[in-house]
C-alpha cells in the first residue's frame, strides 16, 4: 500500500492488487472475509492503473483510513502470509514508493530503464560520479520488532567501491532508530556485470515498528537494481522457504526430506499455465476459452474458464493413500449460471475411475460470487483408491479458479504453493539452461586440475633448475600453458561472483583448457617424467565395503541442507563432474508412533544421489524414539531435569532411565536392521552435536549414588574425606545444585568442589557409556557397517557444561570413525580452534580414523567480501589443513545454504552459487576434486601417521577443566588459547596431553622435555608425584598460574610447588588474581628440582609484560629449534611419522593472495626428500647448512605440499 498527500485537502491511497513480479496480492489474501469485503468496496470502484487501485479521499478521512489500513495489514497480513512487503519492487511504476538520496556526492543520478531487466520490464540504474553514497530508500514498511527480516535484491555493478543493502529502522512514532541496519558489510566489492541475487538477514532492533529498504552504493560507478524483496526471515530467501530454522548454525527443525509441500497439487496457482491440468470441452455448444490472466488471488495468474456448455479442467492424477482423509481448498468466483468443484478417486492404472465424478458431491460456487471465496471439501479415500484428481467445472459461465490445495488431513490449512510441474522442470528452456550449468561444472573441475598442473610445473622447473638442468623448452611450454589459462579465466567468468555461464562458448573454453593442459603435460615429459592425466576420477565406493574400508578413503562428502536438490530447483547433475563418492543427507528418518522406522519419504533421496554415483551415510539421532508412546508409558521421567527439578530440554532424553533406554536401543536396532542391506548405505552416523546436561531426575540421582558406591567401595567415610562432608549414608547424597565456579580464598583452605568434580566426571563417563551402548546396538544389527560420531567442536576444553570429554568418548565406545566439528579454518597458523588441536593429539592414544563432520568450505574466513580467486585459495587451503592434521573425510556442511555468503559474516559453507539462483557451483570449489584425488594417491603413506612428538606438550588439566567454567576470569580454555599463537606461528610442534594419560602411562613422560600447564589449580596428587620425578630427571614444567594447589576434590595439597618453592600460602582475588606475599622477585619464578626445573607465574604467563619473549627464549634454550621451520610468512608446517619412524612434512600456504617462496629447514641430516603432492613425485634438490637439511619450496596461494623425508640420520 502507498499513501501520500496530494493537496492541502485530499489524500491519495494506492493499494496493489496483483503483481507478476512480487506476489503482492498477498496483501488481500491475509485479511478476514469481512475486512476484505469492506476494503474492496472502496478499492474496486476505481481502476485507472493496471496493477493498482487508487482512491481519493478528503484529507482527514484519508488519514483515518491509512491508519486503519496500516494496522489491519500490519497485524493480519505481514505476519500471516509473509508476503513481499516492498512496494514497486521491480520499478515497473518508475520510482513510485522509492526515494533517491545522495550523501557527499553531488554527481549522482538515477534512471529507470526498460529492457534487460531481471523482473518485469524495468530496472533502476544509479550512476555515481562522486565519492560519496548514492542510495535508494523505500517508503515505510510496517514490521514487528524482535523478528528477523530479510532484504534481498538482484543487482549488477560496474566498478563501485562497495554495494550494500539493509534497513533504515524507525519506531512507532516514525522516528529514526538506526539508518543502515544490517548494511554494515558489502554484498559486492567488485564489478558484477550480470544479475546477482544478494540478501541480508538480521533481527530488527527493539522498538522497531517500520523499516525502509535501503539500497546503498558507495563511490564512483554504476549499479543496477531490480527485484527487491523485504520479507520475514522464514519466508525471506528461497533457502528458508521450505521449513523453519533455528540458530545452531543452519540446523533445521523440520526436515525438508519429509514432503516437498503439504499441497500435493502440481502447478496449484496456474503460474505455469495449463501444465499439470487437462481440459475437456462439451462439443457443439459454442465458443469456449481457457485463459490464464493475472487476476489470481494468491499469485500473479489464475485459470479462467469461459464459454457455452460444459468446460471441465481436471488435474493430472495425484498419488494418494487408501483409507486416508484429504482436504481440498480452492479460491473461486463466477459470472453466469454454474461453477462446480470436486475431487474424483481413481484406481491403480490411473484411468480407472471409482464411481462417477460426483461420487463425493460437488461444491457449488454461488451464482452471485463475484469476488474470490475459499471453498473447501474433505473426503476419505476408499480402499482401492490410489490417485485423486481435482475437477474444476463451469457451464454457460465464466469461472476463475486459483490457489488449489489438496492436502492430507481433515483441516484446510493456509495455502502454500504445490510442487513445480515436471514439465516446467523438464522444459526445453530450463533443460538447456541446466545443460549449460553442467558444462560449467565440468569446465570448473577441469580448470582446477589444469591450474594444479601449472603449479606442479612451476615446482618441477625450479627443482630441475636447482639441480643444474636445462629448462628452456620446458619454460616455453610453461609460458604457453599459462597464457592459455589467462584466456580460460576470462572465458569462465572467474572475476565475477556470478558469471554469464549460459552464454559461455564451451567449445572454445574446453579447447583452451585442453591446450593449457597439454602444455603442462609436455613439461613433465621434457623433464623426464611420465605425462600426468588431466582427469581426476576416483573409483566408486562398493556396496559391499567392509567395516574398515570406508575409513581407508579420503572423501569430501556433500551435505545438502535445503530443498533445492530434493524438489528439483537445483540439478543434482551439477555435482557429477566433482566425482563425489558419498553424501550425507544431514537428516534422519523419523519413527512411527509405534517405533517403526519411517524411511519411505527419506530413502527416495538416496536414489537421487545414487544417480550421480554417490553412496549414503545413514543418520540417526542419539535420542530418536517414539516419544508419545514413551510419554504415555513413563511420563516426564524420560527427560533430563535441571538442578531446579524442571525439564531443561525436551530433546535431551534421560540416559539413566532404563525404560527410556530400552526404547532407544530398540529404535537403534531397527534403524540398523532397516538399512543394513540397502545398496546405497555404506555407514551410519550418530548425529547431531550431542551433549548432555541435567542429571537431577530420580533415576539419574540413583545412578549417581550407585556410581559413588562403586567408586568409594561402599565406604562413606572415604567419600566424606574426599568431599569434606559428614554424611551417614550414600542414600543421603544429592547432586550439587550450585555449578558455579569455586570460591577460592587461600591455598591452605579446602575448596568445596568434591561433589562438583565427581558429579561432572560421572556425567562425562555416563555419556561415553551411553554411546558405547548405541554403537554396540548398531554393530549387533549390522556388523559390517561402520559407525561414525558427530561431536560439536568435539573437543571442547571445558567438559563441565556439555559432558563432552573427547578422550572418554573416543576411547570407551568402539567407534569405527571419530567425527568432530573442529573447524581448521582461518589464515592463522596452528589449529586456531584449539579443539582440533586436541582432537589430533588424542588420536595418538585411540588410533581411530578421524573425520571432520562439519566442514564448512570457507569457515569464518573474512568479515569482508572477497574475490572468488581468493575464495578458491581459502577453500583449497582448508582442505589441505584438514588432511595435514589427520582428517580422512570432510563432510561439507550445508552446501546449498549461504548464511554469510555475500555478507562476509557467519559461516561460509555454500558450494552452490546462491547469487546465481543455485544453478551452478561457485568458482571457489573448482579445485576440491583435484585435492581429493591427490590425497587419495598417497593415502597409504599418510593415513598410518601421527603427529611427531618433539618432546613439547601442553597439559590438558582434566580435573581443573571439570571445575572451572569458561566464564571464569581466565579459565582453562582461554589460558590455553594464549599459547596457540607463539607456539604455532613459530612452528613449535606441540602435542596436547590429558593429565590422565600421564597418570595411567598412556603417555611416555620420558619422551617429553617441556610441559606447559595452563590454569592447573586442581591436580591429582598422583600426577604431581609423577611430575616431580620427571622434573628431577631433567624435565621443565611451565606453570601458567599456580599449579596443583588443590586435589580434584578441593583438598589443599600443592606438593609440587612446595617441593620447588617451599611452603607458601597463595591468595586469590577475583579482580587481582593470584598473589603470594612471601615469594620475592619478579614473575616468573624459577626453581630447580634435581636436573630439571619448575617455572611458575602467578598471572597468565603469556600475559606477563615480556611473557612472549621469555617463552620464545625458553623454547630455544630447551629445543634449539623446532622439528621443521621456515622464515617464509603465512606457512603452516606439521610433521607426521609412521610406526617405522618414516617422517612426512606438510607445508600449507595460508595466504589467499601471495605465493610462499623460500626454504624449509629440517634440523638434522635427511638423505632424500621427495614431494608426494606432485604427480611425478620428484626427488627434491636439498642442501645441508650447518646441522640442517634445507628444502626449497614454492607454494601457490592456498595450496599445500607434502614431503616424504624418511628417517633422520643425525640431529633431531
Amino acid at each position: 500500500m502507498y499513501a501520500e498527500f496530494i493537496s492541502d485537502r485530499h489524500f491519495h491511497i494506492c493499494v496493489p492488487c496483483a503483481r507478476p513480479d512480487n506476489n503482492e496480492s498477498h496483501y488481500l489474501r491475509g485479511l478476514g472475509q469481512r475486512t476484505r469485503h469492506k476494503l474492496r468496496l472502496w478499492i474496486l470502484k476505481s481502476s485507472n492503473r493496471k496493477h493498482c487501485r487508487h482512491l481519493i479521499f478528503p484529507r482527514i478521512l484519508g488519514v483515518v483510513i491509512v491508519v486503519w489500513l496500516t494496522v489491519v495489514i500490519y497485524y493480519h497480513i505481514a505476519f500471516a502470509a509473509n508476503p513481499n512487503l516492498c512496494r514497486n519492487s521491480s520499478f515497473e511504476e518508475e520510482l513510485a514508493a522509492w526515494t533517491f538520496e545522495t550523501s557527499y556526492s553531488k554527481s549522482a543520478t538515477y534512471h529507470v530503464q526498460t529492457g534487460d531487466a531481471r523482473y518485469g520490464a524495468k530496472f533502476v540504474r544509479v550512476v555515481n560520479n562522486g565519492d560519496g553514497d548514492a542510495n535508494l530508500s523505500s517508503t515505510l514498511i510496517p514490521v514487528k520488532d524482535g523478528l528477523r527480516y530479510t532484504i534481498s535484491a538482484y543487482v549488477r555493478t560496474f566498478s563501485p567501491k562497495a554495494v550494500r543493502i539493509g534497513f533504515w529502522c524507525f519506531d512507532q512514532d516514525m522516528k529514526e532508530i538506526v539508518s543502515d541496519f544490517a548494511a554494515d558489510a558489502p554484498i559486492l566489492v567488485a564489478a558484477q556485470p550480470y544479475w546477482a541475487h544478494v540478501y541480508r538477514s538480521k533481527d530488527l532492533p527493539d522498538g522497531c515498528a517500520y523499516v525502509r529498504a535501503r539500497l546503498i552504493m558507495s563511490g564512483r560507478g554504476t549499479v543496477d537494481w531490480d527485484g527487491i524483496k523485504v520479507e520475514q526471515y522464514r519466508q525471506a530467501h528461497p533457502i528458508f522457504a521450505e521449513f523453519s530454522v533455528y540458530t545452531d548454525g543452519l540446523q533445521a527443525d523440520g526436515s525438508p526430506l519429509a514432503v516437498q509441500s503439504r499441497n500435493l497439487t502440481v502447478n496449484s496457482g496456474f503460474e505455469s499455465g495449463q501444465t499439470g491440468w487437462n481440459i475437456w470441452l462439451e462439443k457443439d455448444k459454442g465458443p469456449a476459452a481457457i485463459n490464464f490472466p493475472e487476476e489470481g488471488v494468491n499469485g500473479s495468474r489464475c485459470i479462467q474458464l469461459s464459454g457455452k456448455g460444459k468446460i471441465v479442467c481436471s488435474s493430472e492424477p495425484i498419488p494418494c493413500k487408501p483409507m486416508t482423509t484429504y482436504t481440498l481448498g480452492v479460491d473461486a468466483k463466477v459470472q453466469g449460471t454454474l461453477a462446480l468443484i470436486t475431487i474424483q478417486p481413481l484406481k491403480e492404472g490411473v484411468v480407472h475411475a471409482i464411481g462417477n465424478e460426483d461420487i463425493w458431491g460437488y461444491i457449488t460456487v454461488p451464482l452471485q460470487q463475484s469476488e474470490y471465496k475459499r471453498f473447501t471439501k474433505t473426503v476419505t479415500t476408499p480402499g482401492e483408491c490410489r490417485y485423486l484428481t481435482v475437477i474444476l467445472r463451469i457451464e454457460d459461465s465464466i469461472g476463475w479458479f486459483d490457489s488449489v490445495q489438496l492436502e492430507e488431513g481433515n483441516v484446510a490449512t493456509e495455502y502454500v504453493a504445490g510442487p513445480l510441474p515436471v514439465e516446467v522442470l523438464n522444459s526445453p528452456e530450463l533443460q538447456e539452461y541446466r545443460a549449460k550449468a553442467i558444462l560449467y561444472s565440468q569446465a570448473l573441475v577441469r580448470e582446477g586440475r589444469v591450474r594444479d598442473l601449472m603449479y606442479q610445473a612451476e615446482r618441477l622447473l625450479r627443482y630441475h633448475q636447482q639441480n643444474g638442468g636445462i629448462i628452456s623448452d620446458a619454460t616455453r611450454f610453461y609460458e604457453s600453458g599459462r597464457q592459455e589459462l589467462v584466456i580460460v579465466k576470462e572465458l569462465l567468468g572467474t572475476p565475477y561472483l556470478v558469471p554469464d555461464f549460459a552464454n559461455i562458448n564451451f567449445s572454445s573454453l574446453n579447447a583452451k583448457l585442453s591446450e593449457a593442459g597439454q602444455a603442462f603435460q609436455k613439461i613433465f615429459s621434457a623433464l623426464g617424467y611420465a605425462e600426468p592425466s588431466l582427469d581426476v576420477e576416483r573409483p566408486e565406493l562398493s556396496s559391499n565395503m567392509g567395516r574398515d574400508d570406508l575409513a581407508k578413503e579420503f572423501l569430501i562428502i556433500p551435505c545438502p541442507f535445503r530443498q533445492y536438490f530434493y524438489n528439483g530447483r537445483a540439478d543434482v547433475e551439477v555435482l557429477r563432474p566433482f566425482g563425489f563418492r558419498i553424501w550425507n543427507p544431514a537428516y534422519q528418518p523419523g519413527v512411527t508412533p509405534n517405533g517403526e522406522i519411517a524411511g519411505d519419504k527419506y530413502d527416495h533421496y538416496f536414489d537421487l544421489f545414487a544417480g550421480v554415483n554417490m553412496k549414503t551415510i545413514g543418520n540417526i539421532s542419539w535420542h530418536v524414539v517414539p516419544i508419545e508412546k514413551m510419554e504415555q508409558e513413563f511420563g516426564d521421567a524420560i527427560y533430563q531435569r535441571d538442578a531446579d527439578g524442571k525439564i531443561g530440554n525436551r530433546t535431551i532424553l534421560n540416559i539413566w532411565h532404563d525404560g527410556a533406554m530400552k526404547y532407544v536401543r530398540k529404535t537403534f536396532y531397527k534403524f540398523a536392521e532397516y538399512y543394513k542391506n540397502h545398496p546405497n548405505v555404506v555407514g551410519y552416523e550418530i548425529m547431531n552435536e550431542p551433549w548432555l546436561n541435567g542429571g537431577y531426575s530420580a533415576s539419574a540421582k540413583a545412578a549417581f549414588r550407585t556410581w559413588l558406591r562403586e567408586t568409594y567401595r561402599n565406604d562413606i567415610e572415604s567419600l566424606n574425606s574426599a568431599w569434606g562432608t559428614q554424611l551417614n549414608a550414600f542414600d543421603q547424597i544429592e547432586p550439587p545444585m550450585n555449578l558455579d565456579e569455586p570460591i577460592i580464598v587461600v591455598s591452605n583452605q579446602r575448596v568445596d568442589v568434591g561433589a562438583l568434580f565427581d558429579f561432572r566426571y560421572w556425567r562425562c563417563l555416563s555419556f561415553a557409556q551411553h554411546f558405547a551402548m548405541l554403537i554396540d546396538t548398531l554393530h549387533e544389527a549390522a556388523p559390517e557397517l561402520p559407525v561414525c560420531s558427530e561431536f560439536s567442536q568435539g573437543a571442547s576444553w571445558l567438559r563441565n557444561d556439555w559432558a563432552i570429554d573427547l578422550l572418554l568418548l573416543s576411547s570407551l565406545p568402539k567407534w569405527d570413525i571419530v567425527g568432530t566439528h573442529d573447524w581448521f579454518h582461518s589464515s592463522t597458523p596452528g589449529a586456531l580452534w584449539n579443539a582440533g588441536w586436541l582432537t589430533a593429539s588424542i588420536a595418538r592414544y585411540t588410533d581411530t580414523p578421524l573425520w571432520e563432520s562439519e566442514y564448512t568450505i570457507l569457515g569464518f574466513e573474512s568479515e569482508t567480501l572477497l574475490p572468488e580467486q581468493e575464495m578458491r585459495a581459502a577453500a583449497n587451503r582448508n582442505v589441505w589443513r584438514y588432511a595435514a592434521w589427520g582428517k580422512r573425510a570432510l563432510e561439507a556442511f550445508a552446501i546449498d545454504a549461504n548464511e554469510g555468503i555475500g555478507t562476509g559474516r557467519g559461516m561460509q559453507s555454500a558450494f552452490i552459487n546462491a547469487e546465481a539462483d543455485h544453478y551452478i557451483p561457485y568458482y571457489r570449489v573448482g579445485g576440491l576434486p583435484t585435492i581429493e584425488w591427490k590425497i587419495n594417491r598417497i593415502k597409504s603413506l599418510l593415513f598410518p601417521t601421527q603427529i611427531v612428538n618433539q618432546g613439547l606438550a601442553l597439559l590438558r588439566p582434566s580435573s581443573a577443566s571439570l571445575i572451572y567454567r569458561s566464564s571464569w576470569n581466565y579459565g582453562v580454555d582461554q589460558e590455553t588459547i594464549r599459547f596457540v599463537k607463539p607456539l604455532w606461528e613459530k612452528h613449535w610442534q606441540t602435542i596436547v596431553v590429558p593429565e590422565e594419560c600421564i597418570i595411567d602411562g598412556r603417555e611416555d613422560l620420558g619422551k617429553l622435555r617441556l610441559i606447559i600447564a595452563p590454569q592447573s589449580t586442581f591436580v591429582p596428587n598422583t600426577l604431581q608425584e609423577k611430575l616431580i620425578d620427571w622434573v628431577n630427571s631433567g624435565g621443565t614444567l611451565l606453570c601458567s598460574t599456580p599449579f596443583g594447589l588443590f586435589d580434584p576434590w578441593g583438598r589443599p595439597t600443592g606438593i609440587l610447588l612446595e617441593r620447588a618453592f617451599g611452603q607458601h600460602v597463595y591468595c586469590w582475588d577475583k579482580k587481582q588474581g593470584w598473589n603470594c606475599p612471601n615469594l620475592k622477585g619478579e614473575e616468573p619464578y624459577v626453581s630447580r628440582i634435581g636436573k630439571g626445573r619448575v617455572i611458575m607465574s602467578l598471572s597468565p604467563f603469556i600475559a606477563l609484560p615480556d611473557g612472549s619473549t621469555q617463552f620464545d627464549a625458553l623454547l630455544k634454550e630447551i629445543f634449539g629449534h623446532s622439528l621443521v621451520f621456515t622464515d617464509v610468512p603465512n606457512v603452516e608446517l606439521l610433521m607426521r611419522e609412521d610406526r617405522e619412524g618414516n617422517r612426512f612434512v606438510w607445508a600449507v600456504n595460508l595466504s589467499r593472495e601471495k605465493s610462499a617462496r623460500g626454504d624449509l629447514r629440517l634440523p638434522g641430516k635427511y638423505v632424500q626428500v621427495r614431494e608426494l603432492t606432485c604427480d611425478a613425485e620428484p626427488i627434491v634438490p636439498i642442501r645441508y647448512d650447518l646441522a640442517s637439511t634445507v628444502v626449497p619450496i614454492k607454494i601457490a596461494p592456498g595450496e599445500g605440499l607434502c614431503f616424504a623425508i624418511g628417517k633422520v640420520k643425525s640431529g633431531n
